[in-house]
């Protein structure tokens, strides 16, 4: 299941992408992969205290 969660976002991003004007170009990549370490932080800090761990 973990791999349908890891894949939901990508159409939602490319869409995103799309229609913001911010496009495929290479300098828009650091960001993206930015966003996701950022995101993968605050998951990690989050969770275990809503979850009691």
């Amino acid at each position: 299941m973990w791999w349908v969660y890891i894949h939901i976002p990508v159409p939602m991003v490319i869409l995103l992408r799309i229609y913001s004007d911010i496009g495929f170009a290479f300098y828009t990549y650091p960001i993206l992969v930015g966003a996701f370490f950022a995101g993968q932080l605050v998951g990690r800090v989050y969770l275990p205290s809503k979850c009691g761990n």
